[in-house]
């Protein structure tokens, strides 16, 4: 029965195939859109520029060793980076412009830095509290007290945001609809495999056939096309990560296999394979007994 209609079952797996690629490229993004808002969630944070009083430093760094200590009890990230690092950081990125310093006898003019990241802006409250006993030590406390550098930060995270949440429900959206446009085609392979082995299976139920012995040929021509579909599907959504992957890393040298195939998104595509494949065997099953009480 399949090796004669071959083509028929090939024209139907291989448009299986494609819209569970398009499902899982979906799925994908709108989970990843999930993981970037909660990245940029928890890189809300502000920014301390610290006072350079010579003679002092002991003094000062002394003090940012205490706040560090407080801060982080109280699941806040600390960052410092020294005058001195952030000169050699400006001066791999722009050398012109350090060498003009030493040139002009200029003393290294950037400051000690402490960036303080935390999940929340109740979280906030607590680290101005901490900000307010080392206040002395921090050159920028007005704005910090204020909260003018974290509401304009604050904005641009829920910009990003609000935008992510959009586009994850949109695609998740899509997931949905492709889903629906899986079982569209099945009833239509449904009725296109009924309309070719109609005769064979109104020969089967006059000679007295069971309904299992009518309908088990197509049920497993369906879920064996069903199968492919969902195996080849599986090979070229492999074949794009590696593809998708290679252009990330070659243009923007982050390496985006950790998320691609990690455990999470497998299990997703795991669990939407699984659901599709079973409720399309299920409405396979009864369509093709529908079929059947309809034979003349």
């Amino acid at each position: 029965m399949l090796k004669s209609h071959l083509g028929l079952w090939m024209k139907n797996t291989l448009l299986v195939a494609f819209l569970f690629v398009v499902l899982h490229i979906f799925l994908g993004v709108g989970m990843y859109m999930d993981t970037l808002s909660q990245q940029v969630q928890n890189k809300l944070g502000v920014y301390l520029y610290l006072n350079d009083v010579p003679g002092k430093e002991t003094q000062v760094y002394n003090q940012v060793i205490r706040m560090k200590k407080d801060l982080e009890q109280h699941g806040a990230t600390i960052n410092f980076v020294s005058k001195d690092d952030a000169l050699a950081f400006l001066w791999k990125k722009m050398p012109n412009l350090t060498e003009n310093f030493e040139k002009f006898n200029i003393e290294n003019p950037l400051q000690s830095t402490l960036y303080i990241t935390f999940s929340d802006i109740e979280s906030y409250k607590y680290v101005k509290e901490v900000i307010e006993q080392h206040k002395t030590i921090i050159d920028n406390y007005k704005d910090i007290e204020k909260g003018t550098s974290l509401h304009s930060q604050n904005n641009r995270v829920l910009g990003v945001m609000h935008l992510s949440k959009f586009i994850k429900i949109l695609f998740y959206g899509m997931v949905l609809l492709f889903a629906i446009l899986i079982f569209a085609l099945l009833k239509h392979f449904l009725k296109n495999i009924a309309h070719y082995f109609h005769h064979d299976m109104y020969r089967k139920k006059i000679m007295g056939a069971t309904v299992s012995q009518i309908i088990s040929p197509l049920l497993m021509y369906t879920i064996v096309s069903l199968f492919v579909g969902i195996l080849l599907a599986g090979i070229a959504t492999i074949g794009l990560g590696f593809g998708l992957n290679y252009y990330i890393f070659a243009n923007f040298w982050i390496n985006s296999l950790s998320y691609i195939f990690s455990s999470t998104f497998a299990l997703a595509l795991g669990v939407e394979v699984s659901l599709v494949f079973i409720l399309s065997s299920v409405i396979a099953y009864r369509y093709l007994q529908k079929v059947n009480t309809t034979l003349k």
